[in-house]
């Protein structure tokens, strides 16, 4: 965080810009939701006007030298007894929960429509992709727990064949292109959890770090909105651990997926 002053007039135009900017997309979105011909068209269409929010946040915070959501709840608090400060703040947390409500809607309409039709096959693998390398990098410790790594797509075999060569990955894939899988595990499509607004500030601190988002493949459309997740099976098809993931990025750490092993191991051996 920099220790450079700030104005209080400045940190009051900054918020209400953020503010004001974050309700324009929140009303264009759900008006365009309310007036949808149907929900794919929407999603297709109209739904990627919710990534406009992550340039405001850098904005923001490139204007008070910050890189995180929290340093800028650190410089509100700083700042909470100037003109307007305090009002601009509960806005702005207004309008952030106001985001996640809008969400919320539109996952109660895509889960409705999921109970009503199949799934269309349209994505690649899903897994993100420091979570396989980690995974990878200590497979030996997981083979000697007992067990084995397979990743299973929904989508079509080309962009996964993509995927492995791009990551150099040596994993077996099966391919679950009807979603019965992701079904069972209970693993939903959601807006909310890909979209909602932790994820977007997290994207925007992202971005301000100097990282760079994963670009989707050419030429393969992607389902982003396909929730992944981590299972560990026994040989008689007894689900052991279930990690469904919170957001796009959210994996277990290699840790706990060793941990359940082992304390799974342990159990069977008590019970011969």
């Amino acid at each position: 965080m920099s220790n450079s002053p700030i104005s209080a007039s400045k940190l009051d135009y900054l918020l209400q810009t953020l503010v004001c900017k974050e309700k324009e997309i929140i009303d264009n979105v759900f008006t365009a939701f309310k007036g949808r011909e149907s929900l794919n068209q929407f999603i297709s269409s109209d739904l990627s006007k919710l990534f406009g929010i992550v340039a405001a946040y850098i904005d923001c915070f490139q204007s008070l030298q910050i890189k995180k959501r929290d340093e800028l709840s650190s410089v509100l608090t700083k700042y909470y007894r100037a003109e307007n400060i305090e009002e601009r703040a509960n806005q702005l947390l207004e309008v952030e929960t106001e985001w996640d409500e809008m969400l919320d809607q539109i996952d109660k309409a895509l889960f409705a429509e999921q109970q009503q039709q199949s799934p269309t096959v349209e994505m690649d693998l899903c897994i993100p992709l420091d979570h396989a390398t980690q995974v990878e990098s200590r497979l030996d410790e997981i083979k000697a727990a007992g067990a084995h790594v397979m990743l299973v797509t929904f989508g079509l075999l080309d962009g996964a064949r993509q995927w492995l060569k791009e990551t150099n990955s040596s994993l077996p894939f099966y391919q679950d292109p009807s979603r019965n899988l992701y079904t069972t595990f209970g693993l939903s499509r959601s807006v909310k959890k890909v979209w909602g607004m932790a994820s977007m500030i997290c994207y925007a601190e992202h971005l301000c770090s100097g990282h760079t988002l994963p670009k989707p493949y050419e030429n393969y459309q992607e389902d982003i909105f396909q929730m992944g997740g981590d299972f560990i099976t026994n040989q008689f098809g007894s689900v052991i651990f279930a990690y469904c993931s919170k957001t796009s990025a959210d994996r277990p750490s290699v840790d706990q997926i060793l941990y359940a092993l082992q304390n799974t191991t342990s159990c069977e051996s008590h019970k011969r």
